[in-house]
């Protein structure tokens, strides 16, 4: 559980200034169920871009994509 809260409580602080000029949130969705995110914090502490999470259901990690 530690790492699910310290998810929420970084996510929550994240919320409380989001601004999409700057930030993302990308969701994976499949049949109407989320199956992963990415977040991209925009607005670091140096000023760069800070990817917050990659997060993948165990359902859909290593599918990836044949494009041959």
């Amino acid at each position: 559980m530690l790492f699910e809260s310290k998810v929420t409580r970084e996510f929550a602080e994240l919320a409380t200034r989001f601004d999409p000029r700057y930030d993302g949130m990308w969701l994976v969705v499949d049949r109407g169920a989320v199956h992963g995110s990415i977040v991209i914090d925009g607005r670091a502490a140096n000023g760069a871009a800070h990817l917050r999470w990659f997060i993948l259901s165990d359902t859909i990690r290593g599918r990836g994509q044949d494009t041959n």
